[in-house]
């Protein structure tokens, strides 16, 4: 298999699983940090997982605190919880980790493959180094991890398709999707994708003048519907398939991971370093675009617009960062073809000048995270001492009602529920707007 995806029978095939294997390492070497419970999600998912199939209110309502028990509540992750209770009861949390960096590294995997699909090996090796800083951004263990990796996999099947290639791909989409409404809200981005490449392929169709009735783009509509359909296959039924747009309408605490790079700028609560590199990634990808329309290249456009959406995103909430760092991938790779290009002249110059801007965000991040990296603290599992306070509250046979913040509501189901329920934890949408 890795013969294949690498071509080893020749030596660019080699140097090119070899880079891969530096930038798997380099991305491992930036998100091993160990596990810090307290103010973490994960102890909630943990425990979503363990009563998923045995208590059916942890689905659909608060659940687990005093204050609003019974507040309905659409719980859009509560397959991941199950993964991550099933992963941590087999191989506690540092085969967590290991998991999660598994996880993480195959969804690099499938955005890179892809690239190399229109790029030479050293722009796709290039972009894709530039862009782990960014997907680094995001590496507590979440849900969304499983979000990232069926994009990446929804994309590169797209993508394939559109070339003409694995037709029968496109087969695999519903089933897939019938798994990613289960573990994360961030299916509808899925939709967004097969969209997206609907419209181009019903767009290319036009243009050359072919009748609807007769377009290849009559498969992926085909292919949308049955996805629209899987979507419904949950506990929660159609309540889980419409909330993403629904999430926000009783959402009455403002978390950081939904705030704007600027908004956290301002605050001194984000590194300017990463805020400058947001700046030029979006200014790379402008320029890309103006050679793109200028060269009239569609498959360029293609990417560069599904990356422009998720850039802007990432500006509108720091939460989408790693997504733009995934779709700036094959963007980053195409810009950076033009450096190799300049011996014919300026016709490239507009290709060279996002590549420069590339290679600019390069150092930035590189400099930025090693120095972020090398002062933290380092390994898999939890971090040291974290269930202490946990442990101190139940050799103490300390009663509640437990009066406790936001960020620590995860930490305290992970260790005391059913024996205590919490005041709050951190799900805004599990309580009304009017109780924060």
């Amino acid at each position: 298999m890795l013969r294949k995806a690498f071509e080893l029978n020749s030596l660019r095939g080699i140097w090119t699983a070899v880079s891969f294997l530096g930038i798997a390492a380099w991305y491992a070497f930036l998100t091993a940090n160990p596990v810090n419970l307290t103010t973490a999600d994960l102890g909630r998912h943990i425990t979503n997982g363990k009563l998923a199939l045995s208590q059916p209110g942890v689905l659909a309502s608060n659940f687990y605190s005093y204050t609003f028990p019974g507040f309905p509540f659409v719980n859009h992750h509560w397959g991941s919880g199950l993964v991550f209770y099933w992963v941590h009861e087999i191989f506690g949390f540092p085969g967590l980790s290991l998991f999660y960096l598994a996880l993480s590294i195959a969804t690099i995997y499938f955005m890179f493959r892809e690239t190399l699909e229109e790029s030479d090996p050293f722009p796709a090796i290039a972009a894709t180094f530039c862009a782990i800083p960014l997907l680094a951004y995001r590496s507590e263990i979440r849900p969304e991890a499983f979000s990232m990796f069926f994009l990446a996999l929804f994309y590169r099947i797209l993508a394939r398709s559109r070339r003409g290639q694995g037709q029968r791909g496109l087969f695999l989409l519903p089933p897939l999707m019938l798994l990613w409404v289960n573990l994360h809200i961030y299916f509808v981005f899925g939709f967004f994708l097969m969209g997206v490449f609907l419209l181009d392929s019903l767009a290319t169709q036009y243009m050359r003048g072919q009748k609807l009735r007769d377009m290849a783009s009559t498969r992926l509509v085909k292919i949308l519907l049955l996805c629209a359909l899987a979507s419904l296959v949950n506990p929660i039924g159609y309540k889980l398939a419409l909330q993403p747009f629904q999430i926000f309408q009783n959402y009455g605490y403002r978390i950081l991971e939904n705030q704007s790079i600027l908004f956290l700028w301002n605050l001194g609560m984000i590194h300017s370093i990463l805020a400058i590199t947001g700046i030029v990634f979006f200014l790379a990808s402008l320029g890309a675009l103006l050679y793109a329309w200028l060269k009239d290249e569609k498959a360029f456009s293609l990417s560069l617009g599904i990356a422009l959406v998720f850039c802007v995103m990432a500006s509108l909430g720091v939460r989408n960062i790693s997504l733009a760092g995934l779709f700036l991938i094959p963007v980053l790779a195409r810009s950076f073809d033009g450096l190799g290009s300049l011996h014919r002249g300026g016709e490239r110059l507009l290709r060279f000048a996002p590549g420069l801007l590339g290679l600019c965000a390069i150092l930035l991040n590189t400099w930025y995270f090693t120095e972020y990296a090398f002062g933290r603290p380092r390994g898999l599992g939890l971090a040291a001492g974290v269930n202490a306070s946990a442990r101190f509250f139940l050799d103490q046979e300390i009663r509640g009602p437990i009066f406790n913040n936001y960020d620590i509501g995860g930490y305290l189901i992970y260790h005391l529920f059913p024996g205590e329920r919490v005041f709050v934890d951190n799900r805004p949408e599990a309580y009304p707007a009017s109780f924060f």
